[in-house]
């Protein structure tokens, strides 16, 4: 073999090996590439989610202050139950007196 044609075919190897090596990066951007734009899609999803659990989380939790007032009206109304229990006097009628004694 001559100098020309090992010039030639070291020419032919090193195109072929840049081709290979472009190929490959070629095919790594574009994995990459598809993989950005399927977190893209991803993010998007979890941010709609996001948005729709904030429109929907007042709709199912109370705040402090409702709870807070809810329990204080449930407690006035315990209150005046106990007073009228307090006022009463109750009358056990005939036969109905504890014989567990």
């Amino acid at each position: 073999m001559t100098a020309v044609e090992w010039i030639d075919l070291a020419w032919k190897v090193g195109s072929l090996l840049v081709a290979v090596a472009a190929a490959v990066v070629g095919w790594f951007l574009k994995a990459q590439a598809d993989a950005i734009a399927e977190l893209k899609r991803d993010a998007a999803k979890f941010h709609d989610s996001v948005v729709d659990l904030r429109i929907k989380l007042p709709e199912s939790y109370l705040k402090k202050e409702e709870f807070t007032e809810m329990s204080n009206n449930i407690f006035k109304a315990l209150r005046r139950l106990e007073d009228k229990i307090d006022r009463m006097k109750f009358k056990i009628p005939p036969g109905w007196e504890d014989t567990t004694k």
